[in-house]
């Protein structure tokens, strides 16, 4: 059985190899962070693939089970009530040009539905589309093409309206030159 000294040696030891990764309050005290991720763009498709059933047993990909992972129903839920929010973390207005286009397939030719540069107030978020608009216009799960540009920089994403798809959001980033795409998916 280890001595008591040798349990606290130990555990010094520990705490010192831990120190300096978090401040008094417990956030990290790096400033070199990114401040937001870009990610791949999961479509409708890639959520209902997840959730069907394998042959091997009933489970999704991640290995869980189908009763594990109730945002298969979600995924597969019509939801409109999306909004495209522009995050400006500059400390300068920027305008940002956003096209939304109708989903794969529809025939439209290169008409978008949204198409307007967007003032962006310094360290603020302003909402640029609303695809509530769309729910008389289109039924069922739909993924929308969204371009957003600041000069040469562009950031994509693609809005899928079902109810395992949110926080749909463009960001300008401190430095001004750049975009990233983020959102949120169950």
């Amino acid at each position: 059985m280890p001595s008591r000294r040798r349990v606290l040696a130990a555990a010094a030891v520990g705490v010192a190899s831990l120190a300096g990764c978090a401040d008094i309050d417990g956030r990290s005290d790096r400033t070199d962070r990114p401040t937001a991720t870009p990610t791949r763009t999961r479509t409708a498709e890639d959520a209902r693939t997840a959730a069907e059933p394998s042959a091997e047993g009933g489970t999704d990909e991640s290995g869980g089970s189908d009763d594990a992972a109730p945002w298969h129903e979600a995924a597969n839920e019509p939801d409109y009530d999306k909004r495209l929010r522009l995050d400006n973390r500059d400390d300068e207005t920027h305008e940002v040009r956003v096209v939304v286009r109708p989903p794969d397939g529809e025939a439209s030719g290169d008409e978008p539905l949204f198409d307007e540069s967007v003032a962006v107030p310094p360290e603020a978020t302003t909402v640029a589309y609303a695809f509530e608009t769309l729910a008389d216009r289109y039924d069922g799960v739909r993924e929308f093409p969204v371009r957003a540009e600041l000069g040469d920089a562009a950031a994509t994403l693609t809005v899928v309206t079902s109810e395992c798809h949110g926080h749909f959001e463009v960001v300008v980033n401190e430095n001004a030159g750049t975009l990233d795409a983020t959102y949120a998916a169950c």
